[in-house]
């Protein structure tokens, strides 16, 4: 793993200010890790039943994200990216990023389907996360990005945001 400055470094050079950093830390499990990423990218269709016309197409909304799938950041942790990102303000970097954790590759691992992700603030309070369904992020990223709602609206304790 890098030092402090190695990562800032890194981060710097990862992130740019418009996309949502969706980093892998674990990488124990490569075909876990495509399933969470796809998960994570794959858009979501947020029209009402109403609005229901086959005349208007929505290829729904998706995550504009920078994914980061380098063996340098293994095992960073949520407070070693909020301590990098301290050291960078800066740079502009964006309110939160996701994390690919262990917990999160061995949930995509198994057969229930279902994986969190970890969302970590970098800015409003730095190191408040929470876990998020990987099919829930763009929901998430949705409110965050338009001020609708505000991250600690989805720390619920030990409870994995479900969309």
């Amino acid at each position: 793993m890098p030092g402090i400055d190695g990562l800032t470094t890194i981060l710097e050079a990862a992130l740019p200010r418009e996309r949502l950093p969706l980093i892998r830390v674990d990488f124990s499990d490569p075909k876990a890790w495509r399933r969470l990423a796809k998960a994570v990218a794959t858009p979501v269709d947020f029209s009402s039943p109403i609005d229901n016309d086959p005349d208007d197409f929505d290829p729904g909304y998706s995550v504009p994200l920078d994914v980061i799938d380098d063996p340098a950041f293994a095992g960073i942790t949520a407070a070693d990216l909020v301590h990098a990102a301290e050291l960078s303000e800066a740079a502009g970097m964006r309110g939160y990023a996701i994390l690919v954790d262990t917990r999160s590759v061995a949930e995509a691992a198994g057969d229930g389907g279902l994986a969190s992700v970890e969302i970590v603030d970098l800015a409003r309070i730095p190191g408040q996360t929470f876990l998020c369904l990987a099919t829930s992020v763009a929901t998430v990223h949705a409110n965050l990005s338009t001020g609708n709602l505000f991250f600690d609206e989805f720390t619920t304790g030990d409870e994995v945001f479900d969309g």
